[in-house]
Protein backbone atom coordinates (compact mmCIF):
# COMPACT_ATOMS: atom_id res chain seq x y z
CA UNK A 1 0.00 0.00 0.00
CA UNK A 2 2.82 2.37 0.85
CA UNK A 3 4.47 1.78 -2.53
CA UNK A 4 1.18 2.51 -4.32
CA UNK A 5 0.76 5.73 -2.33
CA UNK A 6 4.29 6.86 -3.15
CA UNK A 7 3.85 6.04 -6.83
CA UNK A 8 0.57 7.98 -6.91
CA UNK A 9 2.22 10.95 -5.20
CA UNK A 10 5.07 10.91 -7.73
CA UNK A 11 2.69 10.58 -10.69
CA UNK A 12 0.58 13.47 -9.43
CA UNK A 13 3.70 15.62 -9.06
CA UNK A 14 4.78 14.85 -12.64
CA UNK A 15 1.29 15.62 -13.96
CA UNK A 16 1.14 18.90 -12.06
CA UNK A 17 4.49 20.05 -13.44
CA UNK A 18 3.84 18.99 -17.05
CA UNK A 19 0.17 19.99 -17.47
CA UNK A 20 -0.51 23.12 -19.48
CA UNK A 21 -3.93 24.71 -19.73
CA UNK A 22 -4.96 25.00 -23.37
CA UNK A 23 -7.79 27.44 -22.69
CA UNK A 24 -10.04 28.57 -19.86
CA UNK A 25 -13.47 27.03 -19.40
CA UNK A 26 -16.62 29.10 -19.15
CA UNK A 27 -17.95 27.56 -15.94
CA UNK A 28 -17.78 28.44 -12.26
CA UNK A 29 -15.38 26.47 -10.08
CA UNK A 30 -16.06 25.49 -6.47
CA UNK A 31 -12.84 24.83 -4.57
CA UNK A 32 -13.16 22.79 -1.38
CA UNK A 33 -10.11 23.85 0.63
CA UNK A 34 -8.97 22.17 3.84
CA UNK A 35 -8.83 24.49 6.84
CA UNK A 36 -5.71 22.82 8.20
CA UNK A 37 -2.64 23.10 6.00
CA UNK A 38 0.52 21.15 5.69
CA UNK A 39 3.56 23.39 6.00
CA UNK A 40 3.88 25.51 2.86
CA UNK A 41 0.41 24.85 1.44
CA UNK A 42 -0.88 28.16 2.80
CA UNK A 43 1.65 30.01 0.66
CA UNK A 44 -0.12 29.23 -2.61
CA UNK A 45 -1.93 32.17 -4.21
CA UNK A 46 -5.56 33.13 -3.83
CA UNK A 47 -7.86 30.22 -4.74
CA UNK A 48 -4.70 28.21 -5.45
CA UNK A 49 -4.64 29.90 -8.86
CA UNK A 50 -7.82 28.13 -10.06
CA UNK A 51 -8.94 31.50 -11.46
CA UNK A 52 -6.58 30.90 -14.38
CA UNK A 53 -8.66 27.92 -15.50
CA UNK A 54 -12.01 29.67 -15.85
CA UNK A 55 -13.55 32.89 -17.09
CA UNK A 56 -16.21 32.58 -14.37
CA UNK A 57 -16.21 32.90 -10.58
CA UNK A 58 -14.11 30.69 -8.28
CA UNK A 59 -15.85 30.02 -4.96
CA UNK A 60 -13.69 28.78 -2.11
CA UNK A 61 -15.33 26.63 0.58
CA UNK A 62 -13.24 26.04 3.70
CA UNK A 63 -13.66 22.49 4.98
CA UNK A 64 -12.50 21.14 8.37
CA UNK A 65 -9.43 18.92 8.41
CA UNK A 66 -6.36 18.54 6.23
CA UNK A 67 -6.19 17.58 2.57
CA UNK A 68 -6.36 13.94 3.71
CA UNK A 69 -8.58 14.05 6.83
CA UNK A 70 -11.32 16.09 5.14
CA UNK A 71 -12.31 12.78 3.46
CA UNK A 72 -12.58 10.90 6.77
CA UNK A 73 -14.99 10.94 9.73
CA UNK A 74 -16.07 13.30 11.16
CA UNK A 75 -15.11 15.88 8.49
CA UNK A 76 -16.42 13.96 5.48
CA UNK A 77 -20.04 14.50 6.56
CA UNK A 78 -19.74 18.28 6.27
CA UNK A 79 -17.82 17.95 3.00
CA UNK A 80 -20.62 15.76 1.61
CA UNK A 81 -23.25 18.31 2.67
CA UNK A 82 -21.34 21.16 1.07
CA UNK A 83 -20.74 19.18 -2.11
CA UNK A 84 -24.42 18.19 -2.32
CA UNK A 85 -25.47 21.84 -1.99
CA UNK A 86 -23.34 22.87 -4.97
CA UNK A 87 -24.25 19.84 -7.08
CA UNK A 88 -27.97 20.55 -6.56
CA UNK A 89 -27.49 24.09 -7.89
CA UNK A 90 -26.10 22.90 -11.23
Amino acid sequence: QLEAMVNTYIANGHAMVKYEVQSSIKAPIVLFRAMEFNKGNDLIGENWDWGGYTTEKVTEIRTPGTHITMFKEPHVKLLAEQLSFYLESI
